[in-house]
């Protein structure tokens, strides 16, 4: 199965299984679920969505698009649930927010929707990731690698190998560096969730 048709089928998976564990339908008898996203740039949620509710007609999915920065989306859907409005029945997010929002109960467990055979679909690192105390709380819908990328022109011009390991990495960047124009190595390093990411 290739990558975007494994993205869609998670993300709908997850939808029915919101809908089995809450059943609460609006007063059209639709059962509506809401949730708060990254701003659906080329219209690929859209149209998952779409696919979604032609097949299950008696349910509507609400995306709300919220800005880009996921540390400011995680701060909206706390506020709401901190106020415990019922503004988004669906969390959409991202795996270091489970812990915190596990912890403070915002979560319901999907140990008996999302079953052990289900899980053997993903990669280990990604359930291991949806679990907190022991209970899964997160269905996987993309995975993450971090990649290390090095320009060959800056490096041959030192007559340097590509590093293989962190020591190396560290010599090479003092080798190279510049100070203020050139920095050895840049990476996301401001005190925010993609420090977490990267670290």
């Amino acid at each position: 199965m290739n990558s975007k048709r494994k993205i869609i089928n998670s993300f709908q998976y997850c939808l029915l299984l919101f809908c089995a564990a809450c059943q609460q339908p609006s007063p059209d008898g639709m059962t509506v679920v809401r949730y708060l996203a990254n701003p659906d740039v080329g219209g690929f949620s859209k149209e998952i969505i779409k696919d979604f509710e032609a097949k299950n007609s008696d349910i509507r999915v609400e995306m709300v698009e919220g800005p880009s920065a996921t540390n400011t989306r995680e701060d909206m859907y706390a506020a709401s649930f901190m106020a415990k409005e019922e503004t988004y029945d669906l969390v959409y997010m991202d795996v270091a927010w489970l812990p915190k929002f596990a912890a403070q109960g915002w979560l319901s467990p999907l140990d008996d929707l999302f079953a052990k055979e289900d899980q053997d679909e993903f990669l280990p690192g990604d359930i291991a990731g949806s679990r907190y105390q022991g209970r899964i709380y997160r269905l996987p819908i993309q995975s993450d690698g971090g990649m290390l990328y090095y320009r060959k022109d800056l490096l041959a011009a030192k007559g340097i190998e590509p590093p293989a390991t962190w020591d190396e990495l560290v010599a090479a960047a003092k080798k190279i560096q510049s100070p203020p124009e050139l920095c050895g190595l840049v990476f996301q390093g401001k005190q925010y969730e993609g420090l977490v990411c990267v670290f």
